[in-house]
Parts: C-alpha cells; sequence; structure tokens
C-alpha cells in the first residue's frame, strides 16, 4: 500500500505517524526515502497524530488512511 502511495505522481507528500505501535512500522517506512516518518514511542491517542500529520503537511489537501483497518 504505501509503494502505491509514494509511486503514484498525483501524490506530492506522504506522512506516516506511528502512534506506539510494537510492529515494524518503522522499519518498513524508512525504506521509503520520500515518507516523512513521525514516531511516538508511546500511543498519544489517534486525534493527535491526526493533528501532527496535519501541522507536518505542506497541502491544502488531505487523505488519511487509518492502517489500524488493515
Amino acid at each position: 500500500m504505501l509503494s502505491v502511495l509514494v509511486n503514484n505522481p498525483l501524490i506530492d507528500e506522504t506522512i506516516v505517524v506511528n502512534d506506539g505501535s510494537t510492529d515494524n512500522t518503522d522499519e518498513i517506512v524508512q525504506k521509503f526515502s520520500k515518507v516523512k516518518l513521525i514516531t511516538y514511542k508511546k500511543n498519544r491517542g489517534k486525534s493527535h497524530a491526526i493533528y501532527r500529520g496535519i501541522t507536518e503537511s505542506k497541502n491544502d489537501l488531505l487523505m488519511m488512511i487509518d492502517y489500524d483497518l488493515f
């Protein structure tokens, strides 16, 4: 999924907020140089993660994908 987002010419920015997950999310994301990774060691909550992603974005139009759904 991440490779599709990163390689899509219509998407100029991809931000991943890792909100305290215990899997290998950071390791996977770091393989994609175009992705901005924000990592929290402790879960700070979904609303905080969304807010942080929004404030880090340079774009006016945003799309959020919650990977907990997969």
